[in-house]
């Protein structure tokens, strides 16, 4: 029996690492950058050590698709992220505008799963 056998919600862990960085942003107010142990990301998605290391970019790139009040490119909220698996942190860069929209109380988008293979 195999201890690898279920397939991960991409869309949900997205979904909630997007929740945290949205509290992130709100907690803080304006925040244009954010970098998080991978420690915290694999208690975010209950010591799911698959998906916190070999599956965390195919998470990241759908939360990166989330937009705020408008699917506008420029309203994305996260801009760009880079992993750093060598010291175990990755830094989320987030748009001024969403950040703004966010702060002003616009929903979020999220992408489309119906785009997604």
């Amino acid at each position: 029996m195999s201890h690898f056998a279920h397939k991960p919600n991409y869309f949900f862990l997205s979904h909630t690492l997007v929740g945290f960085l949205t509290n992130k942003i709100q907690q803080a107010g304006e925040l244009s950058e954010l970098t998080i142990d991978l420690k915290d990301i694999f208690s975010l998605f209950n010591q799911d050590l698959a998906s916190t290391t070999s599956n965390l970019e195919g998470i990241i790139n759908i939360a990166d698709n989330y937009h705020v009040g408008t699917e506008s490119p420029e309203y994305r909220l996260i801009s760009s992220y880079k992993i750093y698996a060598d010291s175990n942190r990755v830094t989320f860069n987030f748009s001024p505008k969403a950040v703004q929209a966010l702060q002003q109380g616009q929903a979020l988008i999220a992408p489309d799963a119906n785009n997604y293979e």
